[in-house]
């Protein structure tokens, strides 16, 4: 950190209220001088709260700034001023009103990656025309990632320039970007090229009606979500089936479609999933599927799965034959 950088960041501190930011750390070396970061950018402005926590379901370390923002990498250099004001902006922060009015029509999470490096001087215009965007709705999520500091993710995503602006793996925008343009596209995808991390990252923020309205109101089951609902993660598997069960409720057509993908990838779950995936069977399934789960029960070497398996058939039978 340069002496230009530190004044930069203790002038920061005299302008805004307190905050707090997140450092979440992995496995990844890189933890701890991220960490070693955040704690001098306290030091220099104690109006920055750092709050520390580990995360354990993902590779890379990050900080948090808030409102779907997070930063991969240590923001220096030409990626301080748009970190700072990331730092402290709300969730009002001023967006221009056409393209505010794209995101208030989001039907369906958006998870930006913007790749930048601390030398490029096009980086923060586009840094300060997403960050607000991501701040406006809690739809859309950004990390802004260091290409030269995770190289392997630059690499895996093959960008060969920076600013790079990624929306799932469907859309790509290099140099200077549009907003609202960007907002366009990100309104008119179709719901069922939505990812796992997307969901999951709204799993994570509680949005669990809102997952179940969107594929309601499209009357389909996400494909990504059936990776939800069979995650090794048990905190997320729960989450999935919390959602299934607003869908069973409101919808059970739309329920029943997750059926038939479920019953594709039973044979290759460990039997703890194949439980919980039978308890979504039994409430979104259909009578076509009873001699499927009759013939698990008897063959399941599992008490487990094959209790589970009778009590899925129960409940079919109780919603269909009764």
């Amino acid at each position: 950190m340069t002496p230009t950088e530190e004044k930069q960041i203790r002038k920061f501190n005299d302008m805004s209220d307190n905050v707090i930011i997140s450092v979440f750390s992995t496995k990844d070396e890189r933890s701890k001088e991220i960490i070693k970061f955040c704690e001098r950018l306290s030091d220099l402005a104690p109006n920055i709260k750092v709050k520390k926590e580990k995360e354990e379901n993902e590779l890379f370390p990050s900080i948090r700034t808030g409102y779907g923002l997070r930063w991969y990498g240590i923001p220096l250099g030409t990626e301080l001023s748009p970190f700072l004001e990331a730092v402290r902006m709300r969730d009002d922060a001023q967006l221009p009103e056409h393209v505010r009015k794209h995101i208030d029509n989001i039907k369906a999470p958006a998870l930006f990656k913007l790749f930048v490096s601390q030398h490029c001087h096009h980086c923060p215009a586009t840094v300060r025309q997403m960050a607000p965007m991501a701040a406006a709705s809690s739809m859309i999520g950004l990390s802004v990632i260091d290409a030269s500091h995770f190289t392997e993710i630059a690499e895996q995503k093959e960008i060969k320039a920076v600013p790079t602006l990624l929306l799932e793996e469907d859309f790509r925008w290099t140099g200077q970007i549009d907003p609202e343009e960007v907002a366009k596209v990100m309104v008119k995808r179709d719901i069922s090229g939505i990812s796992v991390q997307s969901l999951k990252s709204m799993l994570d923020q509680g949005e669990v009606q809102r997952i179940a309205e969107m594929m309601i109101k499209e009357e389909k089951i996400i494909p990504a979500f059936i990776d939800l609902l069979i995650h090794p993660v048990i905190s997320v598997r729960l989450g999935a089936m919390v959602v299934m069960e607003e869908i069973a409720d409101q919808s059970p057509k739309v329920a029943n479609k997750a059926a038939s993908p479920l019953w594709n990838r039973f044979s290759t779950m460990d039997d703890t999933i194949k439980g919980d995936t039978l308890y979504i069977l039994g409430m979104s399934g259909g009578v076509d599927i009873l001699d499927s789960l009759e013939n698990e029960a008897q063959k399941s070497g599992s008490d487990e799965v094959r209790e589970a398996a009778y009590e899925a058939m129960e409940m079919i039978r109780e919603r269909h034959l009764s």
